[in-house]
């Protein structure tokens, strides 16, 4: 039995510990009129991109809506601003494939995550399973990357990787090889756009990933519980 209350004691801990790792920290949002508003933001390491998000004023807890707010932070960690694009919401999933390879976008109003903000800048949208890549160039329009698996026929699954050709017509390099070789992945496209805004020697900023880890806890008590 004390052995047991022991185990409930450890469990207990453990989810105390994870709630911990939820906290608020620095940041900030900019209003609709164009406001910024510094603030303590709940850091909850958004898995799917949000459409709202929590914050502290004077130690009172309130929401920030996609409607009412456009862009806030938790400062040197993450940031994301609200754009209307075109999104293509093709399943990647291979039982869910469809036949054409033509990108259907429709227009929303989303929260962008800013992976890399320079000349150019690459956001990210997550609502899993979809991840879908944008880009904007100096002063440019923000677009989706474009990327689709299809099938051929029955067996056969192909790419359309028109991404590449976006960044080769938008930020071509000296090497074309670099747009040839790319994946459509955030580590992959994070190091082209981080490489591009050096070759053009401007200033820009790389948000990093600050998601949490999980927490595993793991018992090995050398009896069974009945």
């Amino acid at each position: 039995m004390k052995k047991y209350h022991l185990l409930l004691l450890l469990l207990a801990g453990s989810f105390s510990f994870l709630s911990a790792q939820i906290e608020y920290e620095k940041g900030y949002f900019i209003t609709e009129e164009g406001e910024k508003v510094d603030c303590l933001i709940k850091n909850v390491a958004w898995k799917n991109n949000p459409v709202e998000f929590r914050y502290q004023q004077a130690g009172v807890e309130k929401i920030g809506t996609i409607a009412e707010v456009k862009e806030f932070g938790v400062d040197g960690k993450s940031k994301y601003v609200r754009e209307q694009v075109g999104i293509d919401r093709s399943s990647d999933i291979v039982s869910e494939l469809g036949t054409s390879s033509k990108a259907e976008l429709t227009i929303e109003t989303l929260f962008l995550e800013v992976l890399v903000e320079g000349y150019a800048t690459l956001y990210k949208y997550e609502d899993r399973p979809l991840k879908r890549y944008f880009f904007q160039v100096d002063d440019g329009a923000v677009a989706q990357l474009v990327y689709k698996r299809y099938y051929v026929d029955d067996s056969v699954i192909a790419s359309n990787n028109r991404f590449r050709q976006q960044l080769l017509n938008k930020m071509q390099m000296e090497a074309r090889t670099d747009t040839e070789k790319l994946l459509y992945q955030k580590k992959s496209l994070t190091k082209y756009f981080v490489k591009f805004n050096e070759w053009k020697q401007v200033a820009f900023t790389e948000f990093g990933d600050h998601r949490k880890k999980n927490f595993t806890l793991s018992l090995k008590l050398g009896y069974s519980l009945n």
